[in-house]
């Protein structure tokens, strides 16, 4: 058999276009697909031929035609649990991967270390040194607003005790900004946590056993021996806090200041009350998506109450973030 890629139709679901990955090593091997990512007509597929080597391939799809191959890159024989992120801001290809190579230093306690790899989105070409991390990377997400990467990973050191983490770099991959990580003892740990940033939350999501990392206590456990917890943490900077465990709705609202915003809902204007009028403040509206609708500044020493005017907005629920200096400290949802 074969492995097909498949697109389709998000509206109905129906396949609109199919191709089968070109074999590179052993032409009677089929491939196995284990991580996509499509940005435009553009889509980037990590591929393994059975227990030979992996690639990555670039693919360019034509509404109505199909895809055609625009480059292969040889990423050599390594674990299926690769992850990718896209940076469209600098046109660059981020690989997490978990790798088995004696040459690299790592603490005996744990089972395996993991890089990540930048690649240029052009050809597929390597760039800058790749990061290596003493941890088995379980997942990536690239957030554009600040050309960041969020890397989560989990660790299983020996005996009965291991750890997840989530660390933050910037996109060249040589600054960590900040860490978080527990570790806990006996059989508790996360499985293959899938992230994603939206505004300035983290969206988490994977298996756990008993109660794992970042203040998921208590939660229950379902039939078996596992279940499935969903997460939303705040990304404020230095530090990860926990929002929610299961409501993956916005959040509420976050204070690190004393602001106030009014009225809730809103029809033509929304007023922002400053609690320092010295600082320099922006007031941001956005949509659900993320996209910013509406924004205002207000220099130091000006006025208390920042005023937005609102009467083009659509009905609907949007966000609001108010950043003091540069820092955001207040962030609240509101409804036209």
């Amino acid at each position: 058999p074969s492995q097909d890629l498949l697109a389709l139709n998000t509206a109905t679901g129906t396949v609109v276009a199919s191709y089968v990955l070109p074999s590179v090593v052993f032409p009677s091997i089929p491939q196995k697909i284990y991580d996509i990512i499509a940005h435009n007509n553009v889509v980037y597929v990590f591929a393994k031929e059975s227990s030979s080597n992996a690639f990555l391939y670039k693919l360019n799809y034509t509404p109505g035609i199909g895809f055609t191959v625009l480059a292969i890159a040889d990423l050599g024989i390594i674990p299926e649990n690769t992850r990718m992120a896209y940076n469209d801001t600098d046109d660059l290809l981020y690989l997490a991967k978990n790798v088995n190579d004696t040459s690299v230093s790592i603490s005996t306690n744990i089972n395996q270390p993991s890089s990540i790899t930048m690649y240029n989105g052009t050809d597929l070409g390597v760039v800058g040194t790749p990061l290596s991390l003493n941890v088995l990377l379980s997942d990536i997400a690239y957030k554009k607003v600040d050309n960041t990467l969020l890397i989560a990973s989990h660790a299983n050191a020996s005996p009965g005790s291991s750890g997840a983490f989530l660390r933050k770099y910037n996109a060249d991959l040589d600054t960590e900004i900040w860490a978080a990580s527990e570790t806990f003892t006996g059989d508790e740990f996360i499985i293959s946590p899938q992230i994603s940033f939206l505004n300035d939350n983290i969206y988490m999501t994977g298996l756990y056993h008993a109660n794992t990392a970042f203040d998921l206590t208590n939660l229950p456990i379902g039939s078996g021996q596992s279940d499935i917890f969903a997460l939303r943490l705040q990304d404020l900077g230095t530090s990860v806090s926990r929002v929610s465990e299961t409501d993956v709705e916005i959040v509420e609202t976050i204070k690190k200041d004393l602001i106030i915003s009014y009225p809730n809902p809103i029809e033509d204007v929304l007023n922002v009350k400053l609690s320092n009028p010295n600082a320099n403040y922006e007031v941001t509206i956005h949509d659900f998506t993320g996209e910013k609708i509406l924004s205002e500044r207000s220099a130091s020493n000006v006025k208390e109450i920042i005023t937005i005017d609102t009467k083009k907005l659509a009905k609907g629920l949007y966000i609001v973030h108010v950043k003091k200096n540069g820092e955001i400290v207040y962030t609240s949802k509101i409804k036209k």
